[in-house]
């Protein structure tokens, strides 16, 4: 790694990327939204059709509370097993799809 000459500390400082300069922080605001909004779908048609977070959980062979922690919108938890989950309650690649393009309230 080279030095950066004109820093006194002897050390080298990786400048900001461009996704950094943009504001990396809105992106990941937008997934975490996004991630949100598919979690309150899952548990409101996950309740429509009378399905228990511990049933789904089975029928999916995951833990409980990563269903749990989708439906809350934990940021930690991966966009697709959120798609998963919403498929594994018989929704469609479209109807997902449409819920993304679709305006949350």
């Amino acid at each position: 790694m080279e030095k950066d000459s004109d820093c006194s500390s002897g050390t080298y400082k990786k400048p900001p990327s461009s996704l950094e300069k943009l504001g990396k922080s809105a992106h990941i605001q937008n997934l975490t939204k996004t991630k949100k909004d598919l979690g309150r779908h899952l548990r409101r048609i996950r309740i429509e059709q009378k399905v228990s977070v511990t049933s789904l959980a089975k029928s999916l062979e995951v833990d409980a509370g990563d269903i749990f922690r989708a439906e809350t919108g934990d940021p930690l938890i991966d966009l697709d097993f959120i798609v998963l989950s919403l498929m594994g309650l018989g929704m469609t690649a479209e109807s997902v799809a449409q819920l993304l393009i679709t305006p949350s309230d």
